[in-house]
């Protein structure tokens, strides 16, 4: 047979393949078309939702239960809108949490997802959705998280488990959740309870991903816009804390919290002592946040953050029962304990105020020490190697007026090499010493009546262990004496008549000095930073007034002698005349 013949032959037979094959696929699709509209859409129903199932299943530990109560798909729209949506976990799981086999528990429902341009295909063969827009309405989420940190990415790794490639679990052109609830369980008792109520999210062209090169859930968004209405708390000390209001954006890299409270637990119900704090907060605004990794892989990026007005009273009852002792961390250690990545380029607090009171055991009154116009910038505040390696310590300034006529000021540096080196630098100024009456009568039983505070500089350098430094004070006429209607065992205890008689005019008035002195002081390991600063100006003062209470001692000797030999010429010479 010739190659022409052949050729012919073979080209017919092409044709009579592709023409059987055009009539099966004509057949297939006219068998389709009469198909999809009568059983397509159930088909489809049930193959996503066992589909959907497994994904769930594969995120979930083994034994967590999913259901949904109605499943709808158009495949005209390309939409899928499931309601009464629920996924919980049996309570025998709570044993694996408290043991360490599982971080966390969650559990979760939904009124309605809908779910617009959806890609049935890539949900069907590579179990992502890839769509246009995603809408969750009314979700009720609930957080038990154990004592180990919780790894985001740890369900999204469950999914597939394909290959070293990332893997797109979620894409959306669009992407919104409507009125949340979220409640967060702490059983390591970092924060007991935390609840979300009003939870907004509105994003844009968001892309949630995981894979094996690069750990981590990866999120990637556009835009967003985050917001809820409030936000509660109990902490492990049975403090509340509660926030009105917070606003997120992600494409302004900002955000805003409005009226924070920490609110102490009824002080009646105390039966040891500690200092109770009441903090509230106007706003907290902040800018340069990156949502992004805050989200993705818990880690607070934020370039400033401004505090404004901020109210703080602590209380401390020495009536009370002293707590059973336990160590307390100075900052540098606390911030680096804190088990999730922090980096705060700089903290700015506008317009603080803060009152310290506390009530003293043996008088059983109490003693107030107001701070007003605070204002102070503190910057490198950061947990992270990488930043501490550029920034190794914290440096602060702050500025105010103490008893809201004396100027303050404070400069602060910590180390952050876990050394727990710090400096603390203090001047007052310009003070009318009757002000602190309200601070001496009932602490220490003494009434200033008089005299004035030029300047005292404090410098306080030290660790966890032990501290020095020296406190240079000026003061001029300076009068005191013990409080009236203090009982005269207690008075006598005091030395109270040596101490109204050595500043009589006689004796020279009131006390003026300008001295320096050098001081060194212990820690107590279960005192804070504040008690240990207290520490060591009561330590610096002492060591100042010492000198100028023993001088005035031995003036009044040397004028009770002079006046004894005055005395004894004034009798002689009497008798002589005689």
């Amino acid at each position: 047979m010739s190659t022409i013949g052949r050729s012919r032959r073979i080209i017919r037979l092409l044709l009579r393949l592709f023409t059987a094959l055009a009539l099966l696929l004509a057949v297939a699709l006219a068998i389709l078309a009469w198909w999809v509209p009568r059983h397509g859409e159930a088909w489809l129903d049930r193959t996503l939702r066992a589909r959907i199932t497994r994904i769930v299943d594969d995120a979930s530990v083994e034994g967590y239960h999913f259901s949904m109560e109605k499943l709808e798909t158009d495949l005209q729209t390309q939409s899928l809108v499931i309601s009464g949506v629920e996924l919980d976990f049996p309570p025998a799981l709570m044993d694996s949490l408290r043991t360490g086999a599982v971080q966390y528990l969650f559990a979760a429902s939904a009124e309605r997802i809908e779910l617009r341009g959806l890609s049935f295909w890539r949900l069907l063969l590579k179990s992502e959705f890839k769509l246009q827009a995603f809408e969750l309405q009314g979700p009720r989420i609930n957080y038990l998280l154990g004592r180990g940190k919780v790894d985001l990415a740890d369900p999204f790794a469950r999914i597939g488990g394909r290959g070293a490639a990332s893997i797109d679990v979620l894409g959306a052109d669009t992407l919104v959740v409507r009125g949340a609830m979220a409640t967060v369980q702490d059983l390591g008792e970092r924060l007991p309870q935390l609840q979300l109520v009003g939870l907004d999210l509105e994003s844009r062209d968001v892309r949630v991903s995981t894979g094996q090169r690069h750990s981590g859930v990866h999120v990637n968004v556009g835009t967003a816009e985050l917001r809820f209405e409030s936000a509660s708390g109990q902490l492990a000390d049975g403090d509340a804390i509660r926030v009105d209001r917070v606003q997120l954006s992600l494409g302004k890299r900002s955000g805003r919290v409005f009226n924070f409270q920490h609110v102490p637990q009824a002080v009646s119900t105390d039966t040891v002592r500690r200092t109770v704090l009441d903090l509230r907060m106007d706003s907290l605004v902040l800018s340069n946040l990156d949502v992004d990794l805050l989200i993705s892989r818990q880690v607070l990026h934020l370039g400033h953050a401004t505090v404004h007005g901020l109210r703080v009273e602590a209380s401390l009852d020495k009536t009370l029962v002293p707590e059973p002792s336990r160590v307390k961390l100075l900052p540098p250690a606390a911030l680096l304990g804190i088990g999730f990545p922090i980096c705060v380029d700089t903290l700015s607090i506008q317009n603080a105020h803060a009152t310290y009171r506390e009530r003293d055991g043996e008088t059983g009154q109490w003693g107030i020490a107001p701070f007003s116009e605070l204002q102070g910038e503190f910057i490198h505040i950061s947990n992270e190697p990488e930043v501490i390696l550029e920034h190794p310590r914290i440096t602060g300034h702050a500025t105010g007026l103490l008893f809201e006529i004396a100027p303050v000021t404070l400069n602060y540096a910590a180390e952050l090499d876990g050394s727990q080196d710090f400096k603390i630098v203090a001047d007052v100024s310009d003070m009318e010493l009757v002000a602190i009456n309200p601070v001496s009568r009932s602490l220490l039983r003494i009434q200033v009546n008089g005299g004035r505070l030029d300047s005292v500089h404090l410098t306080m350098e030290g660790n966890e262990r032990k501290a020095k430094g020296l406190m240079k004070i000026r003061y001029t006429d300076l009068l005191v004496r013990v409080e009236p209607g203090t009982p005269r065992a207690v008075h006598n205890s005091m030395f109270g008549n040596v101490i109204e008689t050595m500043l009589k005019e006689t004796y020279g008035g009131g006390l003026t000095a300008d001295r320096e002195r050098k001081y060194s002081i212990d820690r107590d390991p279960d005192r804070a930073i504040t008690t240990y600063l207290w520490h060591a100006i009561r330590e610096g003062l002492a060591r100042n007034l010492a000198p100028e209470a023993w001088d005035r001692m031995r003036l009044m000797l040397r004028v009770d002698a002079k006046e004894r030999r005055e005395q004894r010429a004034r009798r002689k010479a009497q008798k002589e005349a005689r």
